[in-house]
């Protein structure tokens, strides 16, 4: 079974710069050039790193922040969150998309309305399913072929 299918593959990469510069730069006090220079390294490796992720555990990732910031009732940060993984939705998949598309709308509508912890509740929910199942397909992409 190919997960990533559900996953629009643009949109992913769109969600990967977008994580890079949410987490990355927030926060970020540089005292000298130094620091300066080493911080640009250490940006660069991380978006190379998070570039490079399977699209299944980058958007393991956006839901990590999303989650994150519903926690911090950060209604800005968290509804970011949550655009980015309503525009990594296949729609070739309607099925499945709009039923993960109802879902975001109602955690985007809870988070409006201050409810923060509905949210996060059916976020780590998701978030949950998705690590289960990037475990199983890494299983099975472990498993040596079975002897005929």
């Amino acid at each position: 079974m190919k997960i990533d299918r559900y996953i629009h593959i643009g949109a992913t990469a769109r969600v990967a710069s977008t994580y890079c510069e949410i987490d990355f730069n927030e926060g970020v006090n540089l005292q000298n050039t130094n620091a300066e220079i080493n911080g640009k390294k250490l940006q660069l490796y991380q978006q190379n790193q998070i570039m490079s992720m399977e699209p299944i555990r980058l958007l393991i990732k956006v839901y990590d922040y999303t989650i994150l910031q519903c926690k911090k009732h950060d209604e800005v940060r968290a509804s970011k969150g949550l655009v980015e993984l309503i525009a990594a939705l296949n729609f070739d998949y309607q099925e499945v998309s709009l039923g993960l598309f109802r879902l975001y709308q109602y955690c985007m509508d809870k988070i409006k309305q201050k409810e923060f912890d509905e949210a996060v509740y059916l976020l780590q929910g998701l978030r949950d399913a998705w690590a289960q199942t990037s475990r199983v397909l890494g299983t099975e992409k472990r498993k040596e072929p079975s002897p005929q």
